[in-house]
């Protein structure tokens, strides 16, 4: 029985009538229990369901036949089928489980208790402000009995101590035996404190035990049979429509994949339809240098290659060392020289996030083609770390006199070598160099995996926002999680794989193939450039791809997962 009030729409469960003797009769009891509160609330609603997937659990559960794992995760999946999430928090709904003792006193008598406790860690596992306004369980122990337990939504609050409940308890003639007024929560002081064992031995001395045999059928009447029946051959026709649509994908996709790539002449690149790692201008020193940077951070992360931990390690990032500068004061002060330059049409300031002081502006006569996927990023480190502060606001106090574009730029507020980040087009970008040339002696180089013009770190940001570092990190991590031993580490294997993950040229099942067959040529042009400026004597130079300011070129490159997809972002992005 479910009831609406005005505050909370109210789920409820009834566990009075559960007495099993295994594990299995359990599983079978709260089948039926699901599917009558399927039929109840998800039934009337059925059309709306589009999605395979969830229909195809919904009759599951309706039909009494749903899996362990379904069966897990039915009132968690209900509630959200249910689409409060979009509601207000008063509209969210609450779930009270009344006489939950029941299954969990049978698992402890008849020895399937830590079965049931799984289950119900999962079960309940739903109380998130996002999707409940609450969830409540009753009756859980007898009076003054303070039960040490584990569950972590399941308590033994009077039913009559819940005001909600309390006022449906009456409005439906649910009798409500009286509070006693030694018990205040599970959490509270109680006269009487004996372990599950002894409340259960208590609990069956209290109640008469009388086992039932679970019926494990689901009674239908005619109507609804029907409904289930509709919806049964609707999602037999619907799973062989996207059967034969994703042959139908795939077959394109290895004709896409096998593609020679065309447009040469409209990517300044190298790499442009690369499909094995080319051969390099290499300099030993420097590969040897990055192998042996590589096996420092396998030996440091070898036993749990998380690309989280990577990616402090290669910025040097101490997140907890905070540095000693009022970023607060200087963002207010530059904004405030913004505001009395007339040709700004905006500026803005962030001064709340945890990690960075940011700042960005923009010019009034900034031309259309200049976006953000438009811009160069650029990284710069400051030898002296006092001095950050003092540099930061001169390089965003030189830009604004300078620029007639637009900017973003960062500090950062914690220790770390990508201590200053600016994104910048490339008209701005050479105004950049000149700067850092002037002041050449305050900054250094120290990202391993960033490629340098002079004193300046130089990429893009990449098309899903991810930042270079993060990507980087990533890629690194996949190759240690698919290395042997760590003397195999090579950083020239692991762009081979990568460019051969990005080809389709791998298994399905390698985790380079999962990881990058669907990544887009921007991320591959960027990871390459950079590579081979590392790794050689390439150089960034006036007519470099990575600071190029063609943002039909960008878009083309961040959309094509492939270089016969690449050939038609180009035609398509020319002729718009």
């Amino acid at each position: 029985m479910n009831y609406y009030s005005k505050e909370h729409p109210i789920l409820f469960l009834d566990f009075s009538d559960c007495m099993v003797t295994s594990y299995d009769d359990f599983i079978r009891y709260l089948a039926r229990k699901m599917a009558s509160l399927y039929i109840e609330i998800i039934i009337p609603k059925i059309n709306e369901l589009t999605n395979i997937c969830e229909l195809e659990n919904c009759l599951d559960i309706v039909e009494g036949n749903p899996e362990e794992s379904l069966l897990k995760s039915s009132l968690f999946d209900l509630i959200r089928l249910l689409d409060f999430r979009i509601g207000k928090k008063e509209d969210r709904p609450m779930i009270f489980v009344d006489d939950i003792a029941n299954p969990v006193m049978c698992s402890v008598k008849y020895g399937f208790y830590n079965q049931v406790n799984t289950f119900f860690e999962k079960f309940l596992d739903i109380d998130h402000y996002e999707l409940t306004g609450g969830i409540y369980t009753t009756s859980f122990a007898p009076p003054n009995v303070d039960v040490d337990y584990t569950y972590k939504y399941i308590s033994n609050k009077a039913v009559n101590g819940v005001e909600v409940l309390f006022k449906y308890c009456n409005d439906n003639n649910i009798y409500l035996e009286p509070i006693n007024q030694d018990i205040v929560s599970w959490r509270g002081e109680f006269h009487n404190k004996i372990s599950l064992v002894e409340c259960c031995d208590e609990y069956f001395r209290c109640i008469d035990l009388k086992i039932t045999e679970p019926n494990p059928e689901v009674c239908f009447d005619e109507a609804l049979s029907q409904i289930i029946s509709e919806k049964r051959i609707w999602l037999k026709a619907e799973k062989e429509r996207i059967e034969k649509a994703k042959k139908e994908f795939e077959e394109k996709e290895k004709i896409e994949y096998a593609a020679s790539f065309k447009g040469f002449e409209q990517v300044p690149s190298d790499f442009a339809g690369v499909r094995r790692l080319p051969e390099l201008e290499i300099d030993d020193d420097k590969v040897d240098k990055l192998n042996s940077y590589l096996r420092k951070l396998y030996d440091s992360n070898k036993y749990t290659p998380d690309w989280s931990i990577i990616y402090d390690k290669i910025q040097n990032l101490k997140r907890e060392e905070r540095l000693q500068f009022d970023s607060t004061e200087m963002l207010v002060r530059l904004k405030e020289i913004a505001d009395s330059i007339t040709n700004i049409r905006y500026c803005k300031i962030n001064v709340d996030d945890s990690f960075w002081a940011r700042f960005e502006a923009q010019y009034k006569d900034c031309p259309e083609d200049c976006a953000d996927i438009s811009l160069v990023k650029a990284y710069l480190t400051v030898v002296r770390i006092e001095q950050l502060g003092v540099v930061f606001k001169d390089i965003v106090t030189y830009l604004l006199n300078c620029s007639h574009t637009m900017f973003y730029a960062k500090v950062s507020k914690v220790k770390r070598d990508d201590q200053i980040c600016l994104w910048v087009s490339r008209d701005d970008f050479l105004l950049l160099e000149q700067y850092v040339c002037k002041n050449d002696d305050i900054f250094c180089t120290p990202l391993p995996f960033v490629g340098y013009r002079g004193k300046i770190g130089i990429s893009r940001e990449f098309y899903d926002w991810t930042s270079h570092n993060a990507v980087q990190s990533k890629l690194i991590s996949n190759y240690f999680n698919v290395i042997d031993t760590r003397e195999s580490i090579n950083i020239m294997d692991m762009y081979s794989l990568y460019i051969a993950a990005w080809n389709g040229d791998l298994p399905e099942g390698h985790l380079f193939s999962k990881e990058y067959k669907k990544s887009n040529a921007q991320e591959l042009i960027i990871l390459l450039e950079t590579f081979s400026i590392l790794i050689g004597n390439a150089r960034i130079d006036n007519n470099h791809i990575l600071i190029n300011g063609d943002k039909s070129l960008w878009c083309a490159l961040g959309r094509a997962e492939n270089w016969c997809q690449l050939d038609k972002y180009l035609a398509w992005y020319r002729t718009r």
